[in-house]
């Protein structure tokens, strides 16, 4: 009986062992077996992704480690050695000179003799590389060698050379991630993917970031900024993925080797978290960006002024082509020189290495003031506790010493970055920055020694230091063109208390630098001579009519279809191309795809045979013949605007290598004017243009943050005093519970109802987040009437009656802040069209759109950086670097106008964070707590999970059950004041309420969650009584209770939490469900904390005998945007958890969790967003999860609707208008020919019955109306003649699908929006893909 087999209850026929039916639990163990199966596949499948992003992630750590550690020790040796060589000058000037010098032409000259693709910083090359230009050999691992040993040489000469590596090792990383590429190809058997190869590149640049620096987000933004004008999302998760394994890692060697305590920041900081400054020095940051602008500028124009006078001087030309050593050689004697410690290093701090330039700088004592009391002698040795002494000369002063290190290092800077070896020329910029603006803000504690009175007489003494940080950010981003390198100066110091200050002389720097002066590396590309196209700077008005003809090369080699073999063999012997473009026509010159030279010749070698000798044999005919024709997933039209394919215009157009055509100069577009005189004028001219010209972008940007901040907070305001009423009456009631029950639950229940009713009246659009309906119209899908400005009142009512509720119904205003800010963005760009009189753009509209989403969390929350990044990863697919650049600029505005009247109606005492923590600076969690960590987020994630499939089965539940299907139809007030009851009475606090600290307020919720203190060790000491009102000091008490303890009331808090937002979210009012998804998860970390620290009340012991106390509250944090992330599916709920708090110093462990979660639960669940679109039934394509092996066979057709209306070019006019006439379409595909359904264009239906309804009289009644003489087309539009040529008054395309081959990702991630073009979603997809 055992040997026989059954059936499985309810297959189609697969066996099962008997054996199996008659144990326990069969389905169970099924199930289990299944799941370890599925686990096993996904865990060892070989050439899965993720072993190589984390094998990359970790390699890179371990070699960036391994040449800190050898360099340290070799810089220590050479120190060591000047100390101890006595007092004779000559010979220490000699030991100072002589091994820069030896490490400078060794690394030359190893570097330049095994290749010459090692010197340099090697960012400029991957930039080009990654617009699509193939540099050969460039990415051969033979380079990694000459790389590595030339850059370890380069960093041994120390901070005499003064070089860093960010560049060299962005470029090993992406070195090690071809090599990585390719053995996956060979393993796998996978053909040459380059989509897949690039894919790893941009993963690579930002390891290369992140494992020098120890920086997972500023590694992935600057990767973005820098590397492409284009990025995809899934390419966002597989940097932050790799990034955040290299950071760890690298950190993590460096705790083993005892050079820190804990995984912390590289640089930390003590400034102040209370009031970290004062309002007014707002205006001295913006003032020293402008100053870092102007200096940024200089820099890059200097620079390269000094690179085209080495390339044309005759001497140092010949030395750089013959003897590259001995100029290196030169270089470092003259360098060496100047900054012998005994001589002119004296006054700019030479002793000191690179990283304790950068410590030093950031000191928060004001040195100007401290040297007035005492004249340090200057010590025979560095001494750590007292950097600032390298920087004292008594006849000097600092500001002497700080001057006369900015004078010399400008120009040594510059020589330096000359030398052809591998070195990277970030890290200098960066300390330049910080140096300007440690002078600047000595300047200021000069001035106000005891800090900037206010009117309420609070006096903080100002902190150079924090001037420092903010210069070293606003220099290298003028410098490098990038915002990231803020949230590079957060990262390495750790704090976060700075950071709107920060940013906005950040912007200030970039404003000026952009609008001047190429970026650094742009700069090495131009003096290089490097086929790369520039990003288009702005967004002029009259920029959208330069077409993309102006840019293309027209001497290009084709072959037709229908071309005779003769002129194939002709051409194919006369030029040396090693792909040759395939057109369907010589007149038509549709590109089809392309055909690889090596596939051509042996069928041109063989001689035809099956016809007459008389034959003249066609292209196409020799093409069935096998050989293989690479298809297309897009065309450029002469006439497509500039704007509309800027990403394309990298990959596709010009400059390339090897081309033929004559492109404009780079130099001319940033190249000096001759006389100073009409520079002056010009940019006068430009800067009144730029201001006070009707309709330019920032105008509007500006504008749309500071209002929907004043929004923001006006709504908070009225809403807090609405809450405040409602506590107030509810305490003074008296103890009659009926009456307090009453007044409990009859005011939600009237403001939900009158929320629901006012909002559904008006429009039923104003109902729900908003969210889901957002990421759909950027999808490219039209909703009428979503985003109408006469939505916006009935959401901004409904929004404040239900945030009024508090934290009864608890439900936050996320989502339809985000869906505001879209209305008023909307709204704005038709008042530009109608100021202007320009035609409707709906590329400038998404912009509009896209920089809303990031102005609406912005404003929210307070938090810019998290409100770009959540735009990013939530609304779209692909991100363009110029709406990044939108939507901090605008974000930045909402987020400071928020802040700022916060002070203004005295909530702050100056612009910080909402969220004040205390988390330990020092030593904030110990190495063993990181598994913790991971293990939270593993919980958050399988908790997000349970959430995702709860809501979704809820949701549809009561959409399918007749009574709430017929409320829900019927009386949309009577259901949502039906739930509001069940809430309000579940959480009257004199009963249930009573074990969920239900008197407390959204903001209290999460404040109290943070506490640093563990409530169970406290509670076993006392035991509070409940206090009449909440006592803001103490907030613990609201949770405990003495017979439930504190478990009881967070476990009863998560149990019935679970399930009361799931049924809050169903009610039909606007309402946001981020932040009660983020509180919950923070009461997740919360007694998963409490259960750590009862298990180790005295911390966990190491074996260095160190003991630090867990702290709950950093654990509630990390579950909050572990929780949150594995619900949205984002990260950028970690910064966010960050920029609530304003500290950085669990961001390794917080991101690990986040990272955790969402792998969870994007592997099990759709998002919380893509959810709503599967119950709404939203026309929506999913984005691709993952990268399967076997995904690139899925093509396009598959997700087409091939029955489709489209009109051709040779139809004749009976079938015209049958066809218009038969359908209701707005638009028209235009096609080729009915056989070859070649996409030509979009043809408005408008723009048609013009033509047709004028009778044809110029030929005969018998001719039939098709493609005649046509019309000569201009720019997409041509002048529209009546009687024939109708197809020429048609919308060029800019791209074309083709069905075969075409990447899964490709095709869900750049969809045509437009229903005439047929894209559906399959049936039983349900909006997603596994």
């Amino acid at each position: 009986m055992e040997d026989l087999v059954g059936l499985r209850e309810g297959s189609s026929g697969s066996p099962v062992a008997l054996q199996e039916l008659w144990g326990p639990c069969p389905r169970a163990q099924r199930r289990i077996r299944d799941f370890l199966e599925r686990v096993k596949k996904q865990l060892f499948r070989v050439g899965e992704d993720w072993y190589f992003l984390v094998g990359l992630g970790v390699l890179m750590a371990i070699i960036s480690f391994a040449m800190n550690f050898v360099v340290s020790r070799v810089v220590h040796a050479h120190m060591w050695l000047y100390r101890e060589i006595g007092d004779n000058h000559l010979l220490r000037y000699l030991s100072w000179t002589v091994y820069p010098i030896a490490m400078v032409s060794f690394s030359t000259g190893f570097s330049q003799s095994i290749t010459p693709s090692s010197g340099g910083s090697g960012v400029p090359e991957m930039m080009v590389i990654l617009s699509g230009v193939i540099l050969e050999d460039y990415l051969d691992i033979k380079n990694f060698g000459a790389k590595l040993v030339g850059l370890s040489c380069t960093l041994a000469a120390g901070s005499t050379i003064f070089l860093g590596k960010v560049g060299p090792f962005i470029h090993l990383s992406c070195m090690l991630a071809a090599y990585l590429g390719r053995v996956r190809t060979s393993a796998v058997g996978e053909y040459e993917n380059k989509i897949k190869q690039n894919e790893l590149l941009v993963a690579a640049a930002a390891v290369g970031v992140a494992t020098v620096f120890g920086a997972p987000f500023s590694g992935v933004l600057f990767s973005i900024e820098v590397m492409s004008s284009h990025f995809a999302v899934w390419d966002y998760w597989r940097g932050f993925f790799s990034a955040i394994c290299g950071a760890f890692m690298f950190r993590l060697l460096a705790v083993f080797n005892s050079e820190q305590e804990t995984i912390a920041s590289l640089f930390k900081t003590r400034f102040r978290v209370d009031i970290p400054f004062d309002l007014p020095e707002i205006f001295f940051f913006v003032l020293l960006g402008f100053v870092c602008g102007i200096m940024s500028c200089a820099y890059i124009f200097c620079h390269r002024q000094y690179v085209l006078f080495l390339q044309r001087n005759w001497i140092t030309k010949k030395l750089l082509a013959t003897d590259k050593p001995l100029y290196s050689a030169l270089v470092a004697l003259v360098l060496a020189s100047i900054t012998y410690p005994h001589s002119l290093g004296r006054f700019m701090a030479s002793r000191l290495s690179m990283n304790l330039y950068f410590n030093s700088l950031l000191d928060n004592r004001s040195w100007a003031l401290l040297s007035r009391n005492s004249s340090p002698e200057w010590p025979q040795e560095v001494d750590p506790q007292n950097l600032w002494f390298e920087w004292y000369h008594p006849q000097f002063t600092i500001f002497g010493t700080l001057c006369f290190f900015l004078a010399m290092k400008f120009w040594m800077v510059i020589l330096a970055t000359t030398i052809p070896m591998p070195a990277g020329y970030f890290m200098p910029v960066f300390i330049y920055g910080a140096a300007i603006g440690r002078i600047f803000g000595e300047i200021l504690a000069t001035i106000f020694p005891e800090g900037i009175k206010t009117d309420d007489g609070v006096i903080n003494v100002i902190i150079p230091g924090a001037y420092a940080l903010a210069g070293a950010a606003a220099f290298s981003g003028g410098v490098t063109h990038t915002i990231s390198t803020a949230l590079l100066a957060f990262e390495l110091t750790g704090q976060f208390v700075h950071v709107l200050p920060v940013l906005m002389a950040v912007l200030m720097a970039n404003a000026v630098a952009q609008k001047c002066q190429p970026s650094f590396y742009e700069n090495i590309i131009i003096a290089k001579k490097l086929p790369y196209l520039p990003r288009v700077r702005g967004r002029k008005l009259n920029s959208y009519q330069v077409t993309a003809e102006l840019f293309m090369n027209p001497n290009i080699t084709t072959l037709a279809k229908d071309s005779t073999l003769d002129e194939v063999v002709k051409i194919v012997t006369s030029t040396e191309a090693v792909e040759y473009p395939l057109v369907e026509s010589e007149e038509s010159q549709l590109l089809v795809g392309m055909i690889h030279r090596a596939h051509l010749l042996p069928l041109l070698q063989t001689e035809p045979a099956t016809q007459g000798s008389k034959h003249q044999w066609r292209l196409h005919e020799v093409l069935t013949g096998g050989c293989p024709v690479e298809p297309l997933t897009l065309q450029l039209s002469p006439q497509t605007s500039l704007h509309q394919q800027g990403p394309l215009m990298e990959d596709l157009v010009g400059l390339r290598e090897g081309s033929s055509g004559s492109p404009v100069a780079l130099q001319e577009l940033w190249g000096p004017c001759p006389r100073a005189q009409r520079r002056i004028r010009d940019f006068l001219e430009r800067v009144k243009k730029q201001l006070f010209r009707v309709g330019e972008d920032w105008y509007f940007l500006v504008g749309l943050g500071v209002l929907m901040a004043i929004i923001s907070f006006a709504m908070n305001f009225v809403v807090s005093r609405v809450v405040h009423a409602h506590m107030w009456l509810y305490r003074e009631i008296g103890d009659n519970h009926l009456l307090r029950y009453l007044s409990w639950t009859v005011y939600p229940i009237a403001l939900v109802s009158f929320s629901t009713g006012f909002s559904q009246s008006i429009t039923p659009f104003s109902g729900g987040s908003g969210l889901p309906e957002m990421k759909v119209i950027l999808s490219g899908i039209i909703l009428e009437d979503y985003l109408d400005i006469k939505n916006f009142g009935a959401k901004v009512v409904g929004l404040s009656c239900t945030l009024a509720t508090g934290s009864t119904i608890f439900l936050g205003k996320v989502g339809p802040f985000t869906h505001l800010t879209s209305m008023i963005a909307a709204y704005m760009g038709r008042v530009r069209i109608s100021a202007l009189g320009e035609y409707e753009n709906k590329i400038k509209q998404n912009e509009l759109l896209v920089a809303a989403a990031a102005v609406g969390v912005a404003t929210v929350f307070g938090a810019p950086f998290s409100g770009v990044l959540f735009s990013i990863e939530v609304m779209s697919s692909h991100f363009a670097v110029w709406d990044y650049w939108r939507g901090f600029f605008s974000a930045v505005c909402g987020a400071f106008m928020f802040r700022l009247l916060a002070v203004f109606n005295s909530e702050q005492e100056t612009i910080a964070s909402l969220f004040k923590t205390r988390f330990r600076v020092d030593i904030p969690f110990d190495l063993p707590e990181i598994f913790f960590f991971v293990l939270l987020g593993f919980v958050c994630g399988i908790m997000g999970c349970a959430y995702l499939f709860c809501h979704r089965k809820f949701v549809l539940f009561i959409r399918a059950n007749w009574i709430t299907k017929k409320l829900l139809a019927t009386d949309k007030p009577l259901y949502s004041a039906l739930v509001a009851l069940v809430l309000a009475s579940i959480t009257y606090p004199h009963s249930l309420g009573r074990f969920m600290a239900s008197r407390l307020s959204m903001n209290l919720y999460l404040n109290s969650l943070l506490d640093n203190r563990s409530w169970a060790l406290l509670s076993r000491n006392s035991s509070p009584e409940w206090p009449q009102e909440v006592d803001p000091q103490n907030l613990w008490f609201e949770w405990y209770h003495p017979q439930f303890t504190i478990f009881g009331t967070l476990c009863f808090f998560l149990a019935m939490k679970f399930w009361m937002v799931i049924l809050a979210t169903t009610i039909p009012m606007p309402a946001g469900y981020f932040m009660p998804v983020f509180i919950y998860g923070a009461a997740i970390g919360r007694i998963f904390g409490e259960i750590l620290a009862t298990i180790f009340p005295e911390g966990i012991k190491t074996d260095d005998g160190v003991i630090n106390v867990i702290i709950p509250g950093a654990y509630a944090l990390a579950g909050a945007a572990a929780f949150s992330g594995s619900v949205t599916q984002t990260i950028s709920t970690a910064l966010l958890a960050f920029e609530l708090t304003g500290q950085f110093v669990h961001v390794l462990p917080v991101l690990m969790a986040v990272l955790m979660a969402n792998a969870v639960s994007q592997n099990c669940q759709p998002s919380f967003y893509e959810n709503a679109i599967i119950i709404k039934k939203l026309p929506y394509l999913p984005r691709v999860r993952g990268r399967k092996l076997n995904s690139d066979q899925v093509t396009a057709e598959l997700f087409m609707n091939p029955n489709i209306t489209t009109l051709a070019k040779d139809s004749t006019l009976d079938e015209i208008v049958k066809t218009v006439t038969s359908t209701g379409a707005v638009e028209y595909p235009l096609v080729e020919s009915e056989e070859s359904q070649l996409l030509v264009g979009i043809i408005h239906k408008a723009q048609l019955l013009p033509f047709l309804q004028a009778e044809p009289a110029i030929q005969g009644p018998k001719h039939q109306v098709g493609e005649s003489a046509g019309g000569n087309a201009q720019g997409g539009k041509a002048q529209c003649y009546p009687r024939w040529g109708w197809w020429e008054n048609t919308s060029k395309l800019g791209f074309q699908w083709r069905k075969q081959n075409v990447e899964r990702r490709e095709k869900t991630e750049t969809r045509v929006g437009l229903e005439g073009l047929g894209w559906q979603t399959p049936e039983g997809v349900e909006g997603r893909m596994d």
